[in-house]
């Protein structure tokens, strides 16, 4: 039997979480979050241009940021580019070469956010420094709409003669391609487990604040279902290193983790996690078509996150939730 104080509790938690992930979804963008693709710091030694794979888009609309700004982006950045106090740095260009009708907005650390959509005769967003300040440039690249994820290239240089009129997006396809002799054997398509990708967040048993609730976007080259070393149960198209790595410590009962897509369009996605004992576990639907993974007692240690799509083609975007609680996609929907 449950009694009405343990009713009156889980309706508290409900009515809590609901509260928490409508102020999410309504916040303006966060430069201070940890970056979705993640960071760099220029340094002489990186290639000029850098090249970054990623998708835009979001559910925040990015005129939250400022006069000018256009297109829908995550709250937290896309990526983010330091320059260092010893470095002399003389210019600053960022740009996004992508398959739509994209929009910039970068965080300069001394001034407001600059903003583009359209740039050098070209539908490519981009925004340019002159002696630009070290510190932290945080960068969202944003979509037309709430439901749109657009494929392509963040490039960051400091050559002024660079610009989106001089690349395309099949051109950059071919200069991102590994260099290899033609009697090599192509390495087969593999997730990522034993990089040292940073961790983006770190949480202990009995953790503040739950669930986690983070925004994520899935989807890929890699055929998950078609690896020969993880369960028969994982499938989905997503990319070779994870989208989110967590910490954990503490000893928990369960230690659930579950997607819930933003759209129709991304509802078919799947949950792939690597654990600390190098154990895939995955799951595709568990309710209303999104995947949760429950992990008993959890293994202290570092998890790795994928969220696949339902195609190479096709992607996902979504909140990823991490709980201790007995929390469903149902529930956090309704």
């Amino acid at each position: 039997m449950v009694s009405i104080k343990h009713i009156g509790r889980h309706i508290s938690v409900l009515i809590v979480l609901l509260l928490s992930v409508a102020v999410v979804r309504a916040q303006d963008l966060d430069a201070t979050a940890a970056p979705l693709y993640g960071s760099i710091t220029l340094e002489p030694e990186l290639p000029d241009p850098f090249i970054v794979t990623m998708l835009s888009g979001g559910s925040v609309e990015a005129s939250t940021a400022g006069p000018g700004c256009t297109g829908f982006v995550s709250s937290a950045p896309d990526f983010v580019v330091t320059l260092d106090s010893e470095e002399d740095t003389n210019f600053l260009r960022i740009f996004f070469v992508g398959d739509g009708d994209a929009s910039l907005v970068v965080q300069p650390p001394d001034s407001p956010a600059q903003c583009s959509a359209d740039s050098f005769g070209t539908p490519q967003p981009a925004v340019s420094f002159e002696a630009p300040p070290p510190g932290d440039y945080a960068v969202w690249v944003g979509s037309p709409s709430a439901a749109t994820l657009i494929p392509g290239y963040l490039l960051i240089t400091e050559q002024s003669a660079l610009n989106p009129a001089d690349f395309s997006v099949p051109l950059l396809r071919v200069e991102a391609r590994v260099d290899a002799t033609v009697d090599a054997p192509a390495a087969p398509p593999r997730l990522v487990v034993d990089g040292a990708q940073p961790v983006d967040q770190a949480l202990a048993a009995g953790f503040p604040d739950d669930p986690v609730a983070l925004e994520a976007r899935g989807g890929g080259p890699i055929d998950v279902g078609a690896l020969d070393d993880l369960p028969d149960d994982c499938g989905g198209f997503t990319t070779a290193e994870p989208i989110y790595t967590l910490d954990w410590s503490g000893p928990a009962i369960n230690l659930r983790l579950f997607f819930v897509a933003d759209t129709a369009d991304a509802d078919d996605a799947t949950l792939i996690v690597h654990t600390p004992d190098d154990v895939f576990v995955c799951n595709d639907d568990f309710e209303d078509a999104n995947p949760l993974v429950d992990l008993p007692t959890p293994t202290a240690g570092t998890y790795r996150i994928w969220i696949g799509a339902a195609a190479a083609d096709a992607r996902a975007a979504g909140t990823l939730y991490i709980t201790e609680l007995s929390l469903t996609p149902a529930l956090v929907e309704n």
